[in-house]
């Protein structure tokens, strides 16, 4: 039987698709799988790692969460892929919403905000800009500040609105 080549590209894919369907045992696996294998795309493990914390948020293990989070941050900042830094400073706010750690939660989001600067991607500026200010609003909101998670919640259904999203 000749050898197979394991591509972690469609791993990553399946773990982001499970993770999405709330499969987050299936999530884990394929993530797992994607970083066994090597890719030619550095940035790949970043978005396993990324997609494994996620899953385990889904599971509120928020321990592994954070430590694969901070292992898909170490990709990111040795690739400096920003677009995967953004991703990961807001599944960080939305881990210390969840914890109830409101300060930590507005500081990674208000980053994610300011990493949006460097994405020059009009479509995913919109549609990440969007998402950010969604789970900024959820944090203020909890921790009091009214006026400004209003604001927030409003812009962000705006740009959704105004990119079918």
């Amino acid at each position: 039987m000749a050898a197979q080549h394991v591509c972690p590209e469609a791993f990553l894919n399946l773990a982001r698709a499970n993770e999405r369907l709330c499969e987050f045992t299936k999530a884990v696996q394929y993530g797992r799988h994607s970083l066994e294998n090597s890719s030619m795309d550095p940035r790949t493990p970043g978005y396993a790692y990324l997609c494994i914390g996620s899953s385990f948020l889904g599971f509120s293990n928020f321990q592994l969460a954070l430590d694969h989070f901070e292992q898909a941050m170490r990709v990111a900042n040795a690739t400096q892929d920003r677009l995967l830094e953004l991703q990961i400073c807001v599944a960080l706010g939305n881990l210390f919403t969840q914890l109830k750690d409101l300060s930590k939660a507005v500081v990674f989001l208000k980053n994610a905000l300011g990493l949006l600067k460097t994405v020059s991607i009009v479509d995913v500026q919109a549609k990440y800009r969007s998402l950010v200010l969604y789970h900024l609003s959820v944090a203020l909101r909890r921790k009091g500040a009214m006026t400004d998670a209003k604001q927030a919640a409003e812009e962000a259904l705006r740009l959704a609105a105004e990119n079918g999203n």
